[in-house]
């Protein structure tokens, strides 16, 4: 009877580290699927990185383009004011002259 005891306690132990061995072997099956997608995910924020370098790049090259358009804007509405000033400027010298102080003199 004592030998069918250790018999049994032995089977029970066999069973545990079986049941032990599987678990660990579950365990490190679901460790080098976690270290897997980590590794994926760690090159997808390198890859995210990248495209956030260029994106800035672009942002800034766009903000410099804008600058110089809304300069160049700026210097073409001065331009054409200039330009609106001279024409009322010969217009109204065109308009002295013609109907100005000098030329009720000269019909009298």
């Amino acid at each position: 009877k004592k030998a069918a005891n250790i018999d049994k306690l032995q089977d029970d132990s066999i069973a545990s580290l079986q049941r032990s061995i599987a678990t660990v072997s579950a365990t490190e099956d679901i460790s080098n699927e976690s270290q897997e997608k980590l590794r994926q995910q760690r090159e997808q924020l390198f890859a995210i990185g990248e495209d956030l370098d260029t994106l800035s790049g672009n942002i800034k090259r766009a903000q410099k383009e804008v600058n110089a358009f809304a300069r160049k804007m700026a210097s073409d509405k001065l331009i054409l004011a200039f330009m609106v000033l001279l024409l009322l400027g010969c217009v109204f010298l065109i308009g002295y002259n013609l109907f100005g102080p000098s030329s009720s003199s000269d019909t009298s």
